[in-house]
Parts: structure tokens; sequence; C-alpha cells
């Protein structure tokens, strides 16, 4: 078994691995990926989409969660291991996707703007729990 991570607040800059996501953290749902940092350890598993339902990270489900709680879950020492379980609108069977946490600085030409995005800091909150289920749904139909 895994250890919980430590609070935010007890983390060092050695810590700052994340596997280049972002998310939409509706209220009283899961988590939706919203984005993936290009050639970063989401995007390079091949596994990991935009549109996915986050349903665990490392066995600890992700419903209701808050943005620093994801956050607390996702980010780690460089090098080691997540495993995230998604669902997908298309498939309704969870998969697992491991992922080994990167030091995310200097990825991408935004600058400090893509760091925040690809260490797995949660940008967007929203009230209405049928968004991103909506979101999903149109980001995996078929063009």
């Amino acid at each position: 078994t895994t250890s919980p991570p430590p609070p935010p607040a007890a983390r060092s800059a050695s810590m700052e691995g994340g596997v280049g996501a972002t998310y939409e953290i509706p209220a009283n749902a899961y988590p939706v990926i919203k984005d993936l940092a290009r050639d970063g350890p989401a995007d390079a598993s091949g596994m990991v989409f935009p549109g996915d339902v986050l349903l665990a990270v490392d066995g600890q489900s992700t419903f209701g969660v808050t943005a620093q709680s994801l956050s607390a879950m996702v980010l780690g020492v460089p090098g080691s291991v997540v495993r995230f379980t998604l669902r997908s609108a298309a498939d309704e069977r969870p998969r697992t996707a491991t992922l080994t946490r990167r030091n995310m600085r200097g990825a991408g030409a935004e600058g400090s703007k893509r760091l925040s995005e690809a260490a797995g800091m949660i940008l967007n909150s929203f009230k209405n729990p049928s968004y991103p289920r909506r979101t999903a749904q149109r980001n995996l139909a078929p063009a």
C-alpha cells in the first residue's frame, strides 16, 4: 500500500512532480480531465485523454474532492509513480493509467502558466454538476 501524500504545506520544491494534466472539478461529482501538456507523462502514456472522468488516484476515490485535495493526490516526487483510474464517455469500463511524475518546469513555451497546468494544478471549479458530463460527451463525440 502507498501512504497518503504529505499536505501541500509540507511539500518542498523537489516534490513538484506532476503528470501534465488539468482538471474540471464539478461539485459532488468526479473530476474530468480538461487538457494534457504535450509530451507530459499523461499525454505520453496514451491512456489519458481530455474528457476522461478521473475516478481514483492511487486507489483513493476522487468523488467530490476539492481542487486542493486533488492537487495533493496528484503531485509528488519526480520519478514516483501515480495510478489514475479513468473512465471515458465512450467506454464505461474503468481503466488504469500508471504514470511517472516528472518535474514539468520549462515544459512548453508558456512558461510558468504551463508549469502550473503541467504540475496538475486545478484551474476550474464548476458548480453545475451536469456541466462536465456534457463537456466530456462533446469532446468524445465522433467528428
